[in-house]
Order: structure tokens, then C-alpha cells, then sequence
């Protein structure tokens, strides 16, 4: 393709090598970008597809990966995994660090048969619907930062009937109630307690 020839109407297609960097364009006459995809009107199709139609295995599938600047090492990984005539939904967003690969963000519906999309965080198999895997002995799994003044709760827990009903919360003040969503002090117990071992009132 010839620098700057366009095919279609609308400026469908353009090679430029604008600021001495070679550009692509669909859809657009001014790529910005190595590769600028630009839709003008409203349409019930995709922007971009990237489909492996030869793909048998359900450990493989689309991917793109990413590089950094010096080209020394992979960066990541975004790969769409789906094997034909199987119910498998996988979506894997994964860091690459001096060429090895670590576990991202995996969204997949395979740990539940297909009924619904489980999450899973430095981990390639969520058992529940969010599963959050430390990676190291100095730092936190999980932290919930509520913002500053918040002044709704940090976090809702409902209870498992049918129809599910706010049941015990960590309000916004730290206050932890169970079995009750206003908490009057910072451990707030409704109904009846079990300990095992001593309890101390300091």
C-alpha cells in the first residue's frame, strides 16, 4: 500500500508515515496512533475483532501481547479463550515481569458450568465469585479504602434467603455489627454468641 492512499469512502483506509512514524488508520484519514480505529456512526457490530477460528484447544485462544519500549521483555498478556462446541468463557489480563508470566486478572465461567462469570485475582482458578490470592509475606491481599467522610457503609453482607435482606456491615465509622446493621459500638452482636476460648475485658 502506497504512503497515504485511502480506500473507501470516508477515509476507510490510510498508511501514512506522519512525524516519520509509520501509522495505520481505518476509519480515519489522521491516525494518532501506529494503529487508529475511529467509528463515525452508530453500529450494532464490533470495533475491533481478533478471532483465531482454528482453535481447538481451550488452552489457547485470541491474545495480544505487550511490550515495553526497549522491547527487552514482554510486558503482558490479553487473551479470550473459548474452545468451539464448549462452554467456556475466559478472559485473562496477565503481567509479564523479566519474562515471567504472572497471573492478573481472570474472568471465567469455568469453575461454574457456564451459569456465571467468577473472578479471580493472581489466581488462574476462582472457586467463589471473587477469589483474591496474596503474593507476598509483607504485603496485604485485601484492603477496602472507603473515601474520605464517607459516611455509607464499608461494607454489606446480606443474608441467604430467598429474598435476600442487608443482615451484618462494617459501617462507615469501623464499627463492626452482626446481625444488625446499625452498629452502637465497634463489635455490635444481635442474637446468640459462641466462644471457645477466653474472653479478656481490658
Amino acid at each position: 500500500v502506497a504512503f497515504g492512499t485511502i480506500f473507501g469512502s470516508g477515509g476507510g483506509f490510510v498508511y501514512t508515515t506522519t512525524g516519520g512514524l509509520a501509522r495505520v488508520g481505518i476509519g480515519t484519514a489522521a491516525p494518532s496512533a501506529p494503529l487508529s480505529v475511529t467509528v463515525s456512526q452508530d453500529a450494532v457490530v464490533p470495533v475491533l475483532v481478533i478471532d483465531n477460528a482454528g482453535v481447538t484447544s481451550q488452552n489457547t485462544g485470541s491474545s495480544i501481547d505487550f511490550y515495553n519500549n526497549s522491547l527487552a521483555y514482554k510486558h503482558g498478556t490479553l487473551r479470550v479463550i473459548g474452545a468451539p462446541g464448549v462452554n467456556v468463557g475466559r478472559f485473562e489480563l496477565n503481567p509479564t515481569y523479566k519474562g515471567t508470566d504472572l497471573t492478573g486478572l481472570v474472568v471465567s465461567a469455568e469453575a461454574s458450568g457456564g451459569a456465571a462469570a467468577r473472578v479471580g485475582i493472581a489466581t488462574t482458578s476462582p472457586y467463589a465469585f471473587l477469589s483474591v490470592k496474596g503474593g507476598a509475606v509483607g504485603t496485604t491481599t485485601v484492603a477496602i479504602v472507603p473515601v474520605g467522610s464517607q459516611t455509607a457503609n464499608i461494607l454489606d453482607i446480606y443474608s441467604n434467603a430467598a429474598t435476600p435482606t442487608l443482615f451484618s456491615v462494617i459501617s462507615s465509622g469501623g464499627s463492626l455489627g452482626l446481625g444488625t446493621t446499625t452498629p452502637a459500638s465497634l463489635l455490635s452482636v444481635h442474637g446468640n454468641a459462641l466462644l471457645s476460648g477466653n474472653l479478656t475485658v481490658a
